[in-house]
Formats: C-alpha cells, structure tokens, sequence
C-alpha cells in the first residue's frame, strides 16, 4: 500500500472515531469509507479463523448475506478465504453452477453483484475478506478497484497490528465442533458440516447453534435430538 496514502487513511480514521475506539469500530469506519468511494450498496470485512469469521458490516443487509455464507460454506467470501485470490461478480446470476445455493439466498435478498478480495498479510495469506454488495449488476471501474485494493491493505495492517484479532470469536463455533466431534466418534470437519446444515434448514446463524450447542446441550446425547 502507498504510504502516503496509508498516512492519510490513519489520519481519517483518527478525526473519524475517538481513541477509545476498538479494532472492530476502526475496521467498520473503514467499510463505510469503502462505500463513501465505490458504487456499491453496501461493504463487509471478515477476519477469519480455521475458515470462519467475524463479520462487521455497514448494514444489516449485508451482515445476513455474510452469515448465509459461513453457514453455506459457499460464495465468493469462503472461496477467497480458501485460494487468497480476489472474485469479481459484476453477475451474481452467472455464477450459479459455482455457487448453486448462494446464489438461490441472494436473489431472494435483491443482491445483484458482490466483489470479495483478500485482506492480506505480510506474507500474502489472507487474514480476512473484504467484499462490496451491490442491488444491481454490473462491474467496478478501474479506479474503485484500486480503491478497494488500497483498503484492503490498509484493513489488514488494522488486523496485523492487534494481537486481540488473532483469537476471533469463532474460536466458539470451533468449540462446539470440537465437542460434537468428541461426544459422537465424528471428525471436526463432519461436525462443521452438521452445525451448517442445521443453521441452513432452521435459518438461524451459525453461531446460535454453536451456543446452541456449547450453553443449552445441543445434542448432548443423541444427534436425533432437535432440541431447537
């Protein structure tokens, strides 16, 4: 990234949020920022851990569209976390045979096209994702791509420099993989997979059913158990 133009994004923030302003609240001011700059309705950043996250959003609109996918595993924020490689989709439609459920959950929420890149580290691994939503289809021109690129960069020097983020609140969903794996011979990954399938189906985020499990014995005993 630019440092003068990191300089200046610094000093933004500075005048922007007061000094007792927490990672999270500089990481939202940045979103806004994104969206102040591109066409886009509205901007995510995720900062993950063993392949989930922790999402803030400048709305709700695009919280929900970040949740479907932790709990799908599928679209453009899982398959960034897992290549490192940016996914423009000026179409979302178009993307259908890559993202069959996905992209069924975005036409019914009125999201037309989605651009997710890496927010990289300084070995190039993503820390996390940052992606625009857009209510209408069609492609970023060459300068808000650079401006996304920019404060992607800058977002993942916020991540790199607080030692909080290196234990994001995911560590509860690993957590209750972690027990169902324990407590029914499974492995970690089968147990991701169930606690997706059951947020999917009863249409509740991911990490209630991690709480579901963790605090209120979710299939303590049995997996035939519903409970919720």
């Amino acid at each position: 990234m630019d440092e003068r133009r990191g300089d200046d994004l610094w000093r933004q923030l500075e005048l922007e949020g007061p000094e007792t302003d927490t990672v999270w609240d500089r990481l939202r001011t940045s979103c806004l920022m994104v969206r102040q700059h591109v066409h886009v309705d509205a901007v995510a950043a995720t900062i993950t851990c063993g392949g989930l996250g922790t999402t803030v959003a400048t709305d709700r609109w695009a919280e929900e569209l970040e949740d479907y996918q932790h709990t799908l595993g599928e679209g453009p924020v899982p398959e960034v976390v897992r290549s490192g490689l940016a996914v423009l989709a000026p179409d979302v439609r178009r993307k259908r045979s890559r993202w069959p459920v996905f992209t069924g959950r975005a036409a019914v929420h009125g999201l037309a096209a989605v651009f997710t890149v890496p927010l990289p580290d300084t070995r190039g691994n993503p820390l996390g994702t940052l992606t625009l939503y857009r209510r209408t289809t069609g492609q970023l021109s060459t300068a808000e791509l650079r401006h996304t690129a920019v404060m992607a960069g800058f977002m993942a020097k916020l991540v790199d420099l607080d030692d909080s983020l290196r234990e994001p609140v995911t560590t509860r969903i690993s957590a209750a993989a972690d027990l169902l794996a324990t407590r029914h011979a499974m492995s970690r990954e089968d147990a991701l997979v169930l606690l997706r399938a059951h947020a999917y189906v009863r249409d509740r985020p991911l990490h209630e059913i991690a709480d579901a499990v963790v605090d209120e014995d979710l299939w303590r005993h049995s997996l035939d158990d519903d409970g919720h």
